[in-house]
């Protein structure tokens, strides 16, 4: 993809001299709930209906001609996947933050947003400090050496030594050891997909025309042997 180097103050971030950013003029984001509901409302007005229903095996599921699970971080209840569970702690820091979505490649893969509209704070998290958890038990609070991670990286790249914390959060990821999907038909007539948090839903559009065709039987995932559990 094209990309861009950037040094020194080429960035809005505090850069030292042997640091490079890398720019994609390209990328962007997603804003999760407006995303979900013009999904729901596209597959409401292709005839969908939803039902909501508590399932904890796939047997409960046996009218349907085919099945497709994409249960999140409960996917391990209904398949064998290579994947693992954890719990992430995400912040908002009061401030205005001009600046691209970023990932900074050390000291726990800080990563963080420019305000949303109307947001008076930027949201902080990151990617690499999280607690493996069991999610059919209690979840704990917030991890305070994740946000004091964070207030070093206010200080460093933002030099805001002192960020307020307006707000922080925990959250689910599930994950596989190389950062991969997991896809497998487990039987005749269903399909489990992992396509794992935050990484995978911003492949949403494809892993849903992916599923779809291979309900259909209009593709094989043989053809993606490393999405293969």
């Amino acid at each position: 993809v094209p990309f861009e180097l950037k040094r020194g103050d080429e960035t809005p971030f505090t850069l030292a001299e042997d640091d490079v950013g890398v720019f994609t003029p390209q990328a962007g984001w997603v804003h999760p709930p407006t995303v979900l509901e013009t999904c729901r409302n596209t597959a409401t007005k292709h005839g969908s209906r939803f039902v909501h229903q508590k399932v904890e095996t796939l047997k409960e599921l046996f009218d349907f001609d085919r099945v497709v699970v994409t249960a999140g971080a409960w996917v391990r209840d209904f398949a064998d996947f290579p994947v693992s569970v954890r719990q992430a702690t995400f912040a908002y820091i009061d401030g205005v933050l001009d600046s691209p979505v970023f990932i900074e490649a050390k000291d726990g893969q800080v990563y963080g947003f420019p305000n949303e509209p109307g947001k008076g704070s930027f949201k902080l998290g990151c990617h690499d400090l999280l607690r493996e958890i069991d999610t059919n038990a209690p979840r704990g609070g917030h991890d305070p050496a994740t946000l004091e991670v964070m207030r070093d990286f206010c200080a460093r790249r933002l030099g805001n030594p002192d960020p307020v914390f307006a707000e922080a959060h925990t959250c689910l990821y599930t994950r596989t050891a190389n950062e991969d999907f997991k896809i497998a038909k487990t039987d005749a007539r269903t399909v489990v997909a992992s396509p794992c948090s935050g990484h995978g839903f911003k492949f949403g559009p494809w892993i849903g025309r992916l599923l779809a065709d291979v309900c259909e039987d209009k593709a094989d995932l043989a053809k993606f042997p490393r999405f293969a559990p």
